[in-house]
């Protein structure tokens, strides 16, 4: 029942985006909320906690699935998170390392591909709404909450 009225919670929050950035940006207040996504309860099904598995954590943006790992239950398990914003980094998944052991940050993005981009991030009335950064700028023109227009800056 718990599982479930959390799940209506999120769900309420991330049709509201100012809201979803509120709460998301004070993670440490709301850690009850994970995890997040109902999907993550199948990794209990999966796997054992106890196993030495190491989570991979693919564009870690502010560390939602980390902490959801660990909320979880898994908290032996090494997390290789990967993120390409330094400021998500410092703001956000440092703290989380901090918190929790056996977390590994690699500050870039994972490709089938060798090269360097430009990573854009989405503003809205000069609102970071860092749960949509893309190294492709017209991905955030089309899909990017499209009822608002963007403003895309580049790190």
């Amino acid at each position: 029942m718990i599982t479930f009225l959390k799940h209506t919670i999120i769900k309420k929050i991330e049709k509201i985006p100012f809201l979803q950035i509120l709460i998301y940006n004070n993670l440490n207040y709301f850690k009850f909320l994970f995890p997040h996504d109902k999907d993550y309860y199948a990794l209990k099904i999966l796997f054992k906690q106890s196993e030495k598995r190491a989570f991979l954590d693919i564009g870690g943006n502010i560390g939602l699935s980390t902490i959801g790992f660990r909320e979880l239950g898994f908290k032996k398990n090494k997390i290789l998170v990967f993120e390409p914003d330094l400021d998500l980094i410092k703001k956000y998944l440092n703290k989380i390392k901090n918190s929790y052991d056996k977390i590994k940050i690699f500050p870039f993005g994972l490709s089938s591909k060798n090269h360097i981009g430009i990573l854009y991030r989405a503003y809205y009335k000069n609102m970071f709404f860092h749960f949509n950064n893309s190294f492709d700028k017209d991905y955030l023109k089309k899909n990017y909450l499209i009822t608002m227009v963007l403003n895309l800056r580049n790190l």
